[in-house]
């Protein structure tokens, strides 16, 4: 298995571009997005500040996660879990831990 897995961006540019301001524009953007978890819409779009975090800590953990973990994340019916691997990862990585690509 190659352990040198290749980043690409945990929210895509082009949700990055629209950001929104209000509960009409999310709306807007759930449905534009109908194939993404609304919280992961949430994340991109509305919550900077936890998209930040993401942001700064995807390219610590990414090498750790799933190999398809960046589709499942954006999928509803896995995003809660998902997320929870995301931020136990990088506890453990904060904390210091050596964790196994």
């Amino acid at each position: 298995m190659d352990n040198k897995k290749q980043i690409v961006k945990i929210f895509p540019d082009e949700m990055m571009s629209g950001t929104v301001t209000n509960q009409q524009e999310l709306n807007e953007s759930f449905l534009k997005y109908p194939n993404f978890s609304k919280t992961y819409i949430q994340t991109a779009l509305y919550w900077k500040n936890t998209r930040k975090w993401y942001e700064d800590h995807w390219s610590k953990v990414f090498k750790y996660l799933d190999k398809n973990f960046l589709d499942r994340f954006k999928m509803e019916e896995e995003h809660y879990a998902r997320a929870w691997e995301f931020h136990l990862a990088s506890v453990l990585l904060d904390k210091g831990l050596e964790l196994v690509p």
